[in-house]
Formats: structure tokens, C-alpha cells, sequence
């Protein structure tokens, strides 16, 4: 019953530690991850600027979304002058002539693009483009663009679409290796710091059994069985002090392991009375021959 109360408390430890780990997480997380090995992306910036580049007709994107593009636009203009609107409509029956209106419409530059998103009716998108963004898409194979947001749209996730277009658009401002070893360490530390949630406690109480069981030992044996009061228990870990369940059962005999001569003792009185019960009771039997 003691080992299942501990297990039990050990569990519920390790769940706390897990999820005030995975809180401080997610509370530090930044809302525009740039992907692994790329330029890394200022979530700090200022979007005012760019508010326009994002327009949701069709009432389909989340505010976090709508925020995420323009930090990307604002990010994105720093590092090359040219930004990607993305623009949503309920309905259309030509996309990408649409998408050029709105492209005229919006005043976009010579070398930027824009995101055209269906909302209803065959949940497809368009992105057209100039200049650099037009010659960066050129070096994609051919269908890239509806690989990327097919799942997507298909089951009307239009933030995930969107997101994911803005990830894979941020690969062409650059590799950069640093960026990379730095998104790796961190990844390392959190996972370091789970393992060490899980496992420390646990450590912790294997070692503390098998520290103080052996001292514990040495003292019952010099002291324990004659005058515990004499020379008082220590113990080095807080749980096994005087009057915990840890102590208590040793003190009182319940746990056998501390002293063979005891051990020994408490065999040969069993086995005497074993005996005599065999004895007492054994029905007188005849022979039969």
C-alpha cells in the first residue's frame, strides 16, 4: 500500500512538472516561427503598415493568422522590399483574374505577389506574382503550390492553407546555418528539461531508498534494537525522518531487511512453532499391516 501511495505521489509530480514545462513553453513560443534553417523572423516588428495587404472577404482567417501575415509582410519588406498579400473570397469565377484585379486593387509593387483563397464553392487558391517573388516561383516544380494547400482546403482548414503558403514562401529570403543550430539547441533544452521533470524524482527516490536503507541498517543495528532514543535517527533525506510511514515501518519490524540476526531469530521461532502446531495436530493414524 506504502510503495503504490509513493508511485501514485511520483506520477503526479512528473505530470505537474510536465505540464508547468509545456506552459512556460508555450507561454515563451513566439506566433510566427520561421522555419528550421531560415531567416529568422522579428515578431516584435511593426505591422501597422501592412494591414492592408491582408484582407478576409470571406471571414475564413483567424485573428492569430491575420497577425502572422502581416508580421511576415512587415519582416519580409525589411529584408527585400517585397511583401505577399492574401486575400479571401466567398466565391469566384476566374481566380486568377481575380486575383490580378485584386492585386491592382491593393497597389502591390513590381516585385511582390498575392494569395487568392476560395472560401466556398471548389476551395481552391490562386498566387499570382512580379518580379523576384514571380522568378522565385518559377524555380518550383510544377503543382508545388496545390501539393501544399490541397489537405488544407480540402478540409476547410483556411489558416493552416494560408500558413503554410507564408512558411514555404519564407524559404526563398535564405538559408541561414545559425538560425538552425540555435532552433536545435532549443529543441534539445526543452526536450532535456522533460526528461529531467520525468526522471529526477524518480532518481532521487531510488537513491534516497538506498542511502538511507543501508544507514538505517548500521544505526538499528548499533542502536535501533537497544535504545533508539540513545543516539537518534538522521536521516539525509527529509521523508525518512523520525515519525514518517518510512521510518515507522522499520522501527516497528514490518520491513525484515534491516537485521539477519533478527531475521534469522524470527525463521528459527516460526519454524519451532511450525513444529509443535504439526505436532499438536497430527491425527493418531494406524497402521494398516
Amino acid at each position: 500500500m506504502r510503495k503504490a501511495k509513493i508511485a501514485i505521489l511520483v506520477i503526479v509530480l512528473v505530470i505537474a512538472a510536465f505540464v508547468a514545462v509545456k506552459a512556460i513553453v508555450e507561454a515563451n513560443r513566439p506566433l510566427v516561427e520561421a522555419p528550421k534553417g531560415t531567416v529568422p523572423i522579428d515578431n516584435k516588428v511593426d505591422t501597422s503598415g501592412f494591414s492592408h495587404l491582408v484582407v478576409d472577404e470571406a471571414g475564413v482567417l483567424s485573428a492569430e493568422t491575420k497577425q502572422s501575415a502581416l508580421i511576415y509582410n512587415a519582416n519580409w519588406a525589411a529584408l527585400d522590399n517585397r511583401v505577399l498579400a492574401v486575400v479571401t473570397v466567398q466565391s469566384t469565377d476566374d481566380a486568377e483574374a481575380d486575383a490580378w484585379q485584386w492585386f491592382s486593387r491593393l497597389s502591390m509593387g513590381e516585385n511582390d505577389a498575392l494569395l487568392l483563397v476560395e472560401a466556398g464553392g471548389n476551395k481552391d487558391c490562386v498566387l499570382v506574382a512580379k518580379g523576384k517573388y514571380e522568378k522565385d516561383l518559377a524555380t518550383l516544380h510544377y503543382g508545388y503550390m496545390d501539393r501544399m494547400t490541397y489537405m488544407p482546403l480540402r478540409d476547410g482548414d483556411f489558416d493552416a492553407a494560408v500558413l503554410e503558403v507564408y512558411g514555404q514562401m519564407h524559404y526563398f529570403y535564405g538559408y541561414d546555418e545559425e538560425a538552425y543550430w540555435r532552433s536545435e539547441v532549443r529543441g534539445g533544452i526543452i526536450a532535456l528539461i522533460i526528461f529531467a521533470a520525468v526522471n529526477i524524482p524518480i532518481l532521487i527516490h531510488l537513491i534516497g531508498e538506498k542511502i538511507d536503507g543501508r544507514r538505517f541498517k548500521r544505526w538499528y543495528e548499533d542502536f535501533g534494537i537497544t535504545d533508539p532514543t540513545l543516539v537518534p535517527w538522521k536521516t539525509l533525506f527529509f521523508w525518512h525522518r523520525v515519525g514518517s510511514r518510512w521510518y515507522e515501518s522499520r522501527i516497528n519490524g514490518a520491513w525484515v531487511d534491516y537485521d539477519a540476526a533478527v531475521r534469522t531469530g524470527r525463521r528459527s521461532v516460526n519454524m519451532v512453532m511450525g513444529r509443535r502446531i504439526g505436532y499438536r495436530n497430527r491425527p493418531n493414524r494406524k497402521r494398516d499391516w
